[in-house]
């Protein structure tokens, strides 16, 4: 599987990476699902913008190989979650389909504040 990141910031523990995603608000509708137990935001509710940018890195994360990446706190929240997309790290096909093209299909990983221990919730997130 293949992530795109960024620069990583000073301090950061050693392997550590910043991954671009975007910050996606919850909701009901367009088909789209919510965990049921997560409110819907009001609107007055400013959602953070996520890290999307034209230039990156790539970085390919091997079978039963952790990533260790870091996201702002505010990126997180009962009212929205993030979503990284990523791609297969396949070899180079044979055929001549140049890679600007596009055809193939986009994934993302969801990550929601739930997936957090609760002791992190409460310590990051203010949450009970």
């Amino acid at each position: 599987m293949r992530v795109r990141t960024f620069g990583t910031p000073d301090g950061s523990l050693a392997g550590e990476v910043v991954l671009m995603h975007k910050v996606v608000r919850n909701v009901v509708s367009g088909g789209v699902e919510r965990e049921p137990s997560l409110p819907i935001a009001p609107r007055t509710l400013r959602m953070p913008d996520g890290y999307e940018f034209a230039v990156g890195l790539s970085h390919v994360v091997l079978p039963n190989h952790p990533l260790l990446f870091s996201i702002p706190t505010s990126h997180l929240s009962k009212y929205w979650h993030i979503e990284i997309p990523y791609e297969f790290d396949l070899p180079q096909g044979k055929c001549c389909r140049p890679e600007n093209v596009g055809g193939e299909p986009e994934m993302v990983l969801t990550y929601r504040d739930s997936y957090l221990p609760v002791q992190v919730r409460r310590e990051f997130l203010g949450e009970e």
